[in-house]
């Protein structure tokens, strides 16, 4: 008789989407509907950029109950351009968690990933996750997970320590006027004759904007016109919002955010912001025309990845962002990374001044 207890590993096949769902639901109770899951699994992973060698899975007794997958991107990395995937969506059924299924998992996609020519994956694994990655699959972790925060109104964050009080409202209003005159005084002017628009679709000027930019030499997913489609106009259930900053009409930078409520407040989550040259004074001017959008909004705080690399890190500081010690992450998040090919160097991964991250790179915003 066959063994019914027996796990096979084999590769994605087309249907397989329905049961994976199921499993992701079953696994992740807080996660949506199986229609929803489905959905979502369909953007990342059947699409005109990602391969099927992208996804593994694992059955026992005719079923699915193990499933690892990277979204395939095409990625900068410095000196040239290679194929790079971001690992998501991993989770093995209760039923047979404790027998090596995730590490078996990952190890068959980066070998089916590698045979493909993708030669460096990269994610953000949780607390359950992360020391496996790190000591079973040769992961490294270049650095913290980059969150900073600007707040814009206190009292929220105040309520999450001290309760919806009288006290948490004096204190909040107080912070509030303290931290509207500092963020005034401290807030760099943009050069004059900035214009900006907001827009329905990614900006013809995205790709060359991308590659005038900072974030094109490191270690970075290629910010082209074909991926900002996919990410900000495809993907189902969130709506994006993009401005674009013109200058003589001509466009010397973009900002792509989403307003979300996490946790009991309003947050607008910079998923991109990108500038020609990396200009600082438009830089400053996309800041300061984010932060009126954010105020007209009702937005709590503003939320941007800043790594010690971008040379607009100072700048950031100085309008007002400050980095989140991981104890008061609001998501149990981490940064890592591992090679899958031999042209890419694990030194270079190791350094977080390699990298360029936005929280376009997630995909819980």
């Amino acid at each position: 008789m066959p063994d019914k207890t027996a796990i096979t590993l084999r590769a994605y096949r087309p249907g397989d989407e329905d049961a994976i769902a199921e499993l992701l639901r079953a696994n992740y109770p807080n996660t949506p509907d199986v229609v929803s899951i489905r959905t979502m699994w369909l953007w990342q992973f059947r699409n005109a950029i990602s391969r099927d060698s992208c996804v593994a899975v694992a059955e026992m007794d005719g079923r699915i109950v193990g499933h690892y997958a990277a979204m395939w991107l095409e990625m900068n990395y410095p000196g040239r351009r290679i194929q790079g995937a971001i690992s998501t969506a991993t989770v093995t059924d209760k039923s047979v968690r404790g027998r090596g299924v995730f590490v078996d998992l990952a190890r068959k996609a980066y070998q089916n990933l590698a045979a493909d020519g993708c030669s460096l994956v990269f994610g953000f694994p949780n607390s359950q996750s992360v020391h496996g990655f790190v000591t079973k699959l040769n992961w490294v972790q270049p650095g913290q997970f980059p969150v900073h925060l600007k707040p814009l109104r206190t009292r929220p964050f105040l309520v999450r320590k001290l309760g919806d009080g009288p006290l948490a409202g004096l204190l909040g209003s107080m912070a509030d006027t303290v931290l509207s005159a500092w963020s005034a005084m401290r807030m760099p002017s943009a050069p004059g004759g900035l214009e900006y628009e907001v827009v329905e679709a990614i900006p013809e000027d995205a790709a060359a904007l991308w590659s005038s930019s900072f974030g094109s030499s490191r270690v970075a997913l290629l910010r082209d016109k074909r991926y900002l489609d996919w990410r900000y106009l495809h993907k189902p259930g969130f709506a994006y919002r993009f401005v674009v900053a013109r200058a003589g009409g001509r466009a010397v930078g973009y900002g792509i955010y989403c307003i979300e409520r996490k946790l009991g407040m309003r947050m607008m989550y910079v998923m991109e912001l990108v500038v020609g040259g990396d200009d600082a004074g438009v830089t400053a001017g996309l800041c300061r025309h984010l932060q009126g959008l954010a105020r007209a909004e009702s937005v709590d705080g503003i939320s941007l990845l800043v790594l010690p690399g971008d040379p607009n890190a100072s700048l950031f500081a100085r309008v007002g962002f400050i980095r989140i010690p991981r104890k008061l992450f609001p998501q149990d998040i981490y940064f890592g990374a591992m090679t899958n090919g031999s042209d890419v160097d694990l030194e270079v991964l190791r350094r977080d001044t390699n990298w360029y991250l936005s929280w376009g790179d997630l995909d819980v915003v």
